[in-house]
């Protein structure tokens, strides 16, 4: 297909002016056309500019300062987690809404907790708040109980008072009065003592059991109940078994110096015992004679 060159515009559609004067010698000059001026009722009758071009209205200016404020609330917080030396939960208090005093200081312990904060943390957090709040931390280490400055109208004055000095038992009194004395204050029945364990061990051995006078314990015990009399208390010696650590009461003539037993059952156990003591210390004589 051949091309075809566009057709030339037309001379109408110059937007050149024309030259005002053809004379010869003068060149083609332009001439600006003059303004036009809008009568005010023209300009009553369009319509307003959109709300863009319009200047900054009250209600912005009030945001602004709102802003402003809470931007001024969040640096008091900021300030004072950093003057308390809790750099690390700036971040954390701000992300949580906890950007102004008066929420920082109705904070609870289960609060801190979850903004990640460690124990010895939240402990001295709380004792600030307490103090910031003019509290008093109870000695209990439960919530911080407010101080009342103001007295209650109507409240009764109480009397003041004062606690008691701490009185000294007399006892100890004379005991630290006289160097040397003893808290007993006499002095020690070693029999007295001895028997009293005596009958402790009995009575530790026949748990459960109803108390048996010493005669009924005579005449229970076997090989003697029928060959031994209860001798008059002057011709009578209390003693102790060497095996089963019965008390009974032996006739003076019968008394021995080595141990006693209360029947020939306990004589025979304790025999029977130091028999087999000696037939071990044979066999390991013997046994370390052979190793050798």
């Amino acid at each position: 297909m051949a091309w075809t060159p566009l057709p030339r515009p037309d001379e109408r559609f110059r937007t050149r002016p024309k030259a005002v004067s053809k004379s010869p010698g003068v060149l083609d000059t332009w001439t600006p056309k003059p303004k036009v001026k809008i009568a005010p009722a023209v300009l009553e009758a369009l319509p307003d500019p959109p709300a863009a071009a319009l200047p900054v209205s009250s209600a912005s200016a009030r945001l602004r300062a709102a802003l402003e404020y809470e931007d001024a609330e969040a640096a008091e917080v900021k300030s004072f987690l950093r003057a308390n030396g809790f750099h690390q939960y700036v971040a954390a208090f701000m992300e949580n809404g906890f950007d102004c005093m008066e929420v920082v200081e109705e904070m609870e312990e289960r609060h801190m907790k979850d903004l990640g904060m460690k124990p010895g943390h939240i402990i001295k957090l709380k004792l600030r708040l307490a103090s910031s709040r003019g509290e008093a931390p109870s000695s209990a280490g439960g919530t911080p109980q407010r101080q009342s400055l103001i007295p209650e109208v109507g409240a009764a004055a109480s009397p003041l008072v004062l606690p008691l000095p701490a009185t000294k038992p007399a006892a100890a009194t004379s005991a630290a009065s006289s160097p040397g004395a003893s808290l007993l204050h006499g002095q020690l029945d070693e029999e007295a003592e001895a028997i009293a364990f005596q009958e402790a061990v009995a009575a530790w051995r026949n748990a459960g059991q109803p108390k048996m006078t010493r005669d009924e314990q005579i005449m229970e015990q076997p090989g003697r109940a029928e060959t031994t009399t209860v001798p008059s208390a002057p011709a009578a010696v209390k003693k102790c078994c060497y095996q089963c650590f019965r008390q009974y009461l032996e006739s003076r003539e019968d008394a021995q110096s080595g141990p006693s037993f209360c029947s020939e059952k306990c004589a025979e156990q304790h025999a029977d015992g130091l028999r087999r003591k000696e037939e071990f210390k044979q066999q390991q004589l013997n046994k370390f004679k052979t190793d050798e």
